[in-house]
């Protein structure tokens, strides 16, 4: 069973189970007041998730240059897929772990993407961003999080090709993030420090 004995400790929660689930939905609304982004927990990442994030992900590219929109400013031309399958491999690796829990979860692939939020339990709702191995920011599109106010958004970031880290942080805090211009405008914060891994036991 993980422990959180300081902030700093990263503290993997399994599948399968019952207690870790309710352990992350815990973690998870308590950061949705949190002026900062705030580390939840880990999820290891198994090389079956990957596969099923990839066919999800070529599965929302096509589905999204079908209904036209691989060339408006929402799409990103060849790097479609692989946003796609990031995108993916973080509700994937989110969803198994609370699969044993009350939360309700969006589906993976829909032909025209629900406003609904990604994850909604006890009267909350989230969305859940991937955030690339690459980068030390995240970024969350303006028109969107003003237009849909959810309670907090879960940030799942790739910290490997094995493990995710996932944060969350509240729908208000965003409102104070710089504001930023791209395709369109977007809110853009630093991402925290990776916590540490967990030393090998003798």
């Amino acid at each position: 069973m993980p422990t959180y004995a300081t902030s700093s400790d990263r503290a993997f929660l399994e599948r399968n189970s019952r207690l870790d689930a309710d352990l992350a939905l815990a973690a998870l609304e308590s950061g949705i007041e949190a002026d900062d982004i705030t580390y939840a927990f880990s999820v290891a990442v198994t090389p079956d998730d990957w596969a099923a994030a990839h066919a999800v992900g070529l599965a929302r590219t096509a589905l999204a240059k079908t209904r036209g929109r691989y060339s408006s400013a929402y799409r990103r031309g060849a790097d479609d897929e692989r946003i796609d399958t990031e995108g993916a491999i973080a509700e994937i690796a989110l969803y198994a772990v609370l699969d044993r829990s009350e939360a309700l979860t969006a589906p993976l692939v829909t032909y025209r993407p629900e406003p609904a939020a990604d994850l909604e339990f006890e009267g909350y709702s989230f969305d859940v961003k991937s955030v690339s191995q690459s980068k030390t920011r995240v970024c969350i599109n303006a028109r969107a999080h003003n237009s849909r106010p959810v309670s907090a958004y879960v940030l799942a970031r790739i910290t490997s090709e094995r493990v995710i880290d996932v944060y969350v942080v509240g729908h208000a805090a965003v409102d104070r993030w710089r504001l930023a211009q791209g395709h369109s405008p977007y809110y853009t914060s630093p991402m925290p420090p990776a916590p540490p891994f967990p030393l090998a036991e003798d």
